[in-house]
């Protein structure tokens, strides 16, 4: 809840709908990534879009596992539950979330 002047305001709880469809089955999301960027950061576009940034190269994979890394601790799970399906060369990836 978030108070506006005298209102509240109920903000929707993004992790727990995440945890909600994890309970079910997994979940793929699509992800753009950018690397080399200064910060790390996670933007969500829609309910299975992101934009990722990386501040890390885009070279031998480093991009790659530095994004799990960041996810991972976004949506608050292990490193190990999280899959790259499409797009290990490209910046956009289709992801696989675990439960």
């Amino acid at each position: 809840m978030v108070e506006i002047g005298t209102t509240q305001v109920r903000l929707p709880n993004f992790h727990q709908d995440l945890n909600s469809k994890l309970t079910k089955s997994n979940m793929n999301i699509k992800v753009r990534v950018t690397a080399n960027s200064k910060t790390p950061s996670v933007v969500m576009i829609d309910e299975s879009n992101y934009r990722v940034r990386v501040n890390a190269p885009a070279i031998e994979g480093i991009a790659n596992r530095r994004l799990i890394e960041i996810l991972a601790g976004h949506f608050q799970i292990p490193k190990s539950k999280i899959r790259i399906l499409k797009g290990a060369m490209g910046r956009d990836k289709v992801l696989e979330i675990g439960k």
